[in-house]
């Protein structure tokens, strides 16, 4: 209710409440009219008007929102349908009922205040939600939550609701905060073990290295991985660092000398490889292109995979040369070969054309002979002449016959076909 509607009950129930009123008789005298409400009436109707005020009074000291504004609003509806009672009563219980629903609006306006609050406490709680920053969020939700504790009531019904989202964004920021944290132990205790097996794997291959260049090439895989596993917490990365420190400068130093050593075949190996590179050249220039030439080149890749290395300034350079060498070769032998195969395939091609004619014509054939037979056993059907039923017979027979050798023909045909289609799959 506001103060214009209160106002108007107040006008209503001072109109209502004049006892009697002065008319005029036609005659012009004087008479007394009694106001509606007698006073058998009045009892009962003060009663009401009571309860009306004490309802409004527990709704004004209630503390739910909704619930409260719908209330105010029925026990006005319910006071407006009700009549006068005498002046005094009147404005004393009207009094009650305004001052019923300014302690109302005091405390509605508290409460939305406290909703207002709370509602942009939610917001900044759903922002800090998805927040990475783990110690500085979990400082600034602690100071939400203050802030919260001081932000008074929004009423019972939206409290709740509002808590609700309030504490549901809290506890996804610190659902995802612990699940990093259990994540990061978990990453830890699995770093601890892979580094401890890179270890052993590194000091395995430092006793017996073998190839000393896939040696070295399994070394670096190791401190890739080594790198990749992370860390595995400050009680434990730099003991096993300079475990895998050591080895790794012990396998430097070992490959070092084995290199050293290397050095003097280099050269040995670039008179090796240019050897090699002329011999592919004077090969693809020969125009030679049979198997025999093919497995000379498959030689010289053999001898060049065995010739090592010339040395990283020079290898590169080598193998490029090499290598358009050898590409020459194989890509005249393919271009051979492709026009070898294109032509066996126009030949493959017409064969199958031929077959295929072939086949439609026969299967042609067996239809034009079972028309005649249809034909044939038309005429002898209902006919008592025994030389014509036996001689038209033997026409049946005859062609009944050439239909098996022509489906015999077919099947031949169609073996041929589906044998030639099998090879081209396998080819």
């Amino acid at each position: 209710m506001d103060q214009d509607v209160l106002q108007m009950l107040a006008d209503k129930t001072a109109w209502e409440s004049t006892e009697v009123e002065e008319v005029k008789e036609e005659d012009g005298a004087e008479v007394s009219v009694q106001a509606p409400g007698g006073a058998g009436d009045d009892s009962g109707l003060a009663d009401k008007k009571r309860d009306i005020v004490r309802r409004a009074e527990n709704t004004a000291r209630k503390n739910k929102t909704q619930e409260g504004r719908t209330v105010m609003e029925e026990l006005l509806k319910e006071w407006q349908e009700l009549p006068a009672l005498d002046e005094e009563t009147d404005r004393e219980l009207l009094g009650k009922l305004e001052k019923a629903q300014k302690d109302y609006n005091e405390r509605q306006a508290q409460r939305d205040a406290g909703a207002a609050a709370k509602q942009e406490l939610v917001e900044k709680a759903k922002e800090l939600s998805g927040s990475e920053e783990f110690k500085q969020t979990a400082q600034e939700l602690k100071a939400l939550m203050d802030s919260w504790k001081m932000a008074g009531s929004a009423g019972t019904d939206r409290d709740e609701i509002l808590w609700q989202q309030f504490n549901d964004a809290r506890q996804v920021f610190y659902d995802r905060r612990k699940a990093y944290f259990e994540e990061m132990d978990a990453k830890r205790a699995s770093s601890r073990t892979q580094k401890g097996e890179i270890i052993q794997e590194a000091s395995a291959i430092l006793e017996n290295p073998g190839n000393w260049k896939q040696a070295g090439e399994r070394m670096n895989a190791l401190f890739d991985r080594w790198k990749a596993a992370g860390s595995a917490g400050r009680d434990f990365d730099e003991e096993l660092w300079q475990q895998y420190t050591k080895i790794r400068n012990e396998f430097k130093t070992r490959r070092q000398a084995f290199f050293n050593e290397m050095d003097a075949k280099r050269q040995e190996t670039m008179k090796i490889k240019t050897r090699l590179i002329e011999e592919a050249g004077a090969i693809a220039g020969s125009g030679d292109t049979s198997a025999a030439a093919a497995q000379q080149m498959k030689e010289l890749d053999a001898q060049w995979k065995q010739a090592g290395s010339a040395g990283k300034e020079h290898d590169e350079e080598l193998w490029q040369q090499y290598r358009a060498a050898t590409d020459s070769f194989w890509n005249a032998r393919r271009a051979v070969s492709e026009q070898r195969h294109s032509e066996w395939q126009a030949k493959q091609d017409d064969w199958k054309q031929r077959m295929n004619t072939a086949l439609s014509r026969k299967q042609k054939q067996i239809s034009d002979l079972q028309d005649q037979i249809h034909k044939l056993k038309e005429r002898t059907g209902g006919s008592f002449d025994i030389e014509k039923i036996e001689r038209y017979t033997g026409y049946i027979n005859e062609k009944e016959e050439a239909i098996r050798g022509l489906k015999r023909d077919i099947q031949d045909i169609r073996t041929k076909l589906e044998a030639a289609d099998a090879k081209n799959k396998e080819d």
